[in-house]
Formats: C-alpha cells, structure tokens, sequence
C-alpha cells in the first residue's frame, strides 16, 4: 500500500512542474525584454518539424531560439515573429506567438500527472479497503 502512497505523491508532485513551467513563460511573455525576429528555416525529425528563428539583442549580439513542433511547422522560413527573453539571460528566448502552444504542452503534462497520481491513489484506498 505504502508504493501506491509513494507513487500517488511522486505524480502529484511532479505535476507542479510543469504548472510552474507554464507560469514561467506567461510572466517571461509578460514583463520580459521584446525582440522582432524572422524565422530563419526549419528542420524536420521523425516527421515533426522545428523552426528557428533569430533576434538580436540590444548588445548587438545575435541569437537564435527553436520552436519546436508536432508534426507541420507552426512557421515557416521568413515568418517576422515577436521574442520575449529576460533581460541578460536571451537563453531564456522564447516566440510569443507560440504562447499557446507551450500552454497547451504543459497542461496536457499536468492532466496526465494528475490522472497518475489519481489512479496510484485510488489503488492506495483500494488496497488498504481489502
């Protein structure tokens, strides 16, 4: 019963990851530096496409950010997007048109850690009813 616990706690916990990833990019898209940016080109693996775009920082230093993809691109090659970076940290790069989608990714990690910790609970409360 103790490793249905475990596991049930374990999902749990790690469904706040994601939760804070989430929040995370909302505050970056939010109150981070803006950058215009263009779409450079766009790779393909296993069928899912990514394209990167680049920037250049106030410093004058150029920089380049994925997004990455399921399947079709979300942009194509000369696509001009919106990057928010925190300032002095552009690793941080992230298109704001592509909010929605690193929404959606992260709230299907939460639902499926949630559904994981449900379940492992449920099979606590079962175990120990038997």
């Amino acid at each position: 019963m103790s490793a249905y616990i475990a596991a049930a706690v374990f999902f749990g916990l790690l469904g706040l990851i994601p939760v804070r990833k989430a929040r995370g990019v909302r505050r970056l898209i939010a109150h981070g530096e803006r950058a215009p940016g263009v779409c450079d080109y766009v790779t393909w693996d296993d069928g899912n496409a990514s394209a990167w775009c680049s920037f250049v920082t106030p410093d004058g230093k150029s920089r380049r950010v994925a997004v990455q993809g399921y399947g079709s691109p979300r942009f194509e090659a000369g696509d001009v997007v919106e990057i928010a970076y925190w300032k002095g940290r552009p690793r941080t790069a992230v298109v704001v048109q592509d909010e929605e989608n690193h929404r959606r990714t992260h709230l299907v990690a939460v639902i499926v850690c949630s559904v994981l910790a449900g379940v492992f609970a449920l099979a606590a409360i079962l175990a120990a009813a038997l």
